[in-house]
């Protein structure tokens, strides 16, 4: 999945507004206007269409971690990841949204994925782990899928 499907699909599955997804990237410390983030969520090949970097999209994930649950005491505001994995975004979302591993496996299962919970820990593991398992495309979108089920219902 790209960057930019990614931020659409979880932008629409929480209902942000544009203004929400501009606070978010506020709130995570990047200066961008409307114009950009509109930039940033059209699909490619429409006019205006910009590709997100992983980055843009770290940002957001952090912006919308910081509007869902508050700001920690001394965090400071890095310049976004310089490169996500599936898992990173799975997590960051994780964290975001308060998910327990039940939360994500019923998520998952209103998409039609079925996932184990013994499966599910893989992939929050460590990448040098031995059990650890990359999340693959299917997965992520599936799991974008199952949040629209949830929070647009």
């Amino acid at each position: 999945m790209n960057n930019n499907d990614i931020m659409r699909r979880y932008k629409y599955a929480l209902n942000l507004s544009g203004n929400d997804v501009l606070k978010a990237y506020h709130l995570a410390g990047w200066d961008v206007d409307h114009a950009w983030v509109d930039a940033c969520l059209k699909k490619e090949g429409d006019d205006g269409f910009y590709e997100c970097s992983d980055g843009d999209l770290g940002a957001f994930l952090d912006g919308v971690l910081y509007l869902r649950r508050g700001r920690r005491d001394g965090t400071v505001d890095s310049p976004g990841e310089l490169t996500l994995s599936n898992n990173l975004i799975l997590k960051k979302i994780r964290v975001a949204l308060s998910l327990q591993d039940a939360d994500i496996v019923d998520i998952l299962d209103l998409s039609g994925f079925k996932v184990t919970r013994s499966g599910l820990n893989a992939i929050f593991r460590k990448p040098g782990h031995p059990n650890f398992k990359e999340c693959g495309d299917q997965l992520l979108r599936k799991f974008l899928n199952g949040l629209t089920e949830k929070f647009r219902k």
